[in-house]
């Protein structure tokens, strides 16, 4: 069952999804999303004693907007005021993307407030993300025109990142979630190209498991990135992309548990 709340923050309230009453593992979602997109794996989490946390940050899904683009270490500021609300001393953290450099930004600065890590397509920006790195950093807010045309081309890249794993069932989800960020769609890139990853992830001294696969848009860096992590280890799910959790949402929380549990 996935309890619905909110909870208060300094900033305003934030909505939380909560599933299992095991062992607190916090799921911080890519950006624009919410915490809907980690509800494929909430039952396998439950079913292997971890109960799930999965907020949505500031500015999405149906938490409070903050007046200005918010940096990653604000996103971080404010889920950790989301686990002083819940009563969570100690958590483990599984991050997607935007929310895997939320993730480890809290791992970097507060450290006694984190066990382990699990990060799903956090990446370095080499070469051959130039491009990708360059639409994130320009991106402009949605123009919502009256042809509607925002609406089709974004529900045209889902179904092409999605690829065999789209439904109609997520491509609605894609684009709610999308559409509660409204003007405010392109935060968590910006937030995301902002950062100084490298000097962030140095500072990470939590055991870490990075995660990508080789439909990820981002799968280029994805490996670079864990090699910035002292202490952590890199795996590859075959075949999964954007939506892993769609896509493989059993063998996902397979490999989470495994790793929390070792």
């Amino acid at each position: 069952m996935i309890r619905r709340l909110y909870v208060d923050t300094p900033g305003g309230q934030v909505h939380v999804r909560r599933s299992g009453d095991g062992s607190p593992i916090v799921l911080l979602h890519q950006s624009p999303s919410s915490g809907a997109m980690w509800e494929p794996v909430f039952a396998h989490l439950a079913a292997s004693g971890f109960g799930a946390i999965a907020p949505d940050m500031q500015g999405h899904g149906n938490s409070f907007r903050p007046a200005a683009p918010p940096a990653i270490a604000d996103y971080a500021a404010c889920m950790v005021a989301v686990m002083d609300a819940l009563g969570l001393e100690r958590v483990d953290l599984v991050g997607h993307h935007t929310g895997a450099l939320v993730a480890a930004q809290i791992a970097a600065d507060y450290p006694d407030r984190v066990r382990k890590l699990v990060l799903w397509g956090l990446a370095m920006y080499v070469d051959a993300l130039r491009a990708s790195r360059e639409r994130l950093k320009n991106e402009r807010p949605p123009d919502y025109d009256v042809q509607g045309n925002e609406l089709v081309s974004f529900w045209s890249r889902q179904r092409s990142l999605a690829g065999e794993a789209f439904t109609a069932e997520l491509g609605v989800r894609a684009m709610i979630e999308m559409l509660q960020t409204g003007s405010a769609r392109p935060w968590g890139h910006w937030a995301g190209q902002q950062c100084e990853r490298e000097a962030v992830l140095a500072r990470v001294a939590h055991p870490a498991l990075v995660m990508g696969g080789e439909r990820d848009p981002l799968w280029p860096g994805i490996e670079a990135a864990a090699s910035l992590i002292p202490h952590a280890r890199f795996h590859v799910l075959r075949g999964a992309g954007l939506y892993v959790t769609d896509e493989f949402p059993e063998e996902f929380a397979r490999l989470v548990t495994q790793f929390l549990e070792t």
